[in-house]
């Protein structure tokens, strides 16, 4: 084989390998258009379409809710854990709008003093993509406002996320029909 041949078979060869790299091991890495529409939200990336696991810890107690994606355009959450509890859907559907549509009240420094103890941790499974985070004390400001820090990035939050992922793991039980 000639010397002109192999430098094109070479680039196609390079060619080949970045197109599987992509496709298999940064298929569920943010992209650059979901960075921008998303560069003031909490979450860097939320794919409600792949989401597939929820899990929240406070309070020595932790709330693990599974999606069915085998249920097309169907919310199909169901109660890990705890437990065999009935679940309130509505209760889901608030917790998933606050996480979808938080947006960044001021980004921090990750200053560990000033983030305080962790009430909170928790990750959210879309795909596979996972986003751990974890929320702080109360921000001076905006009042009822937290710390959070999502994959090692701090900022303040508002108050209607900050009273989501603290919200008891009983608010996600269905109550007893009233009979």
């Amino acid at each position: 084989m000639s010397c002109r041949a192999e430098g094109p078979i070479f680039l196609v060869a390079i060619a080949i390998f970045l197109a599987i790299y992509t496709f298999w091991v940064d298929r569920d890495a943010a992209t650059s258009t979901e960075r921008i529409e998303r560069a003031r939200s909490v979450f860097p990336v939320f794919r409600r379409e792949k989401l597939s696991r929820i899990e929240i810890s406070h309070d020595r107690k932790t709330l693990v809710l599974r999606r069915d994606m085998s249920i097309p355009d169907g919310i199909a959450w169901t109660l890990v854990e705890p437990p065999a509890e009935r679940l309130n859907a509505v209760a889901v559907e608030n917790l998933l709008a606050a996480i979808e549509f938080a947006t960044i009240v001021r980004p921090v420094d990750a200053d560990r003093a000033l983030f305080g103890p962790t009430r909170t941790r928790g990750a959210i499974s879309m795909g596979e993509m996972t986003v751990h985070f974890e929320l702080g004390a109360e921000a001076p400001t905006p009042q009822g406002g937290a710390y959070l820090r999502v994959d090692g990035t701090t900022s303040v939050v508002g108050h209607e996320l900050a009273a989501q992922l603290v919200a008891p793991v009983e608010s996600y039980f269905a109550q007893p029909d009233a009979r």
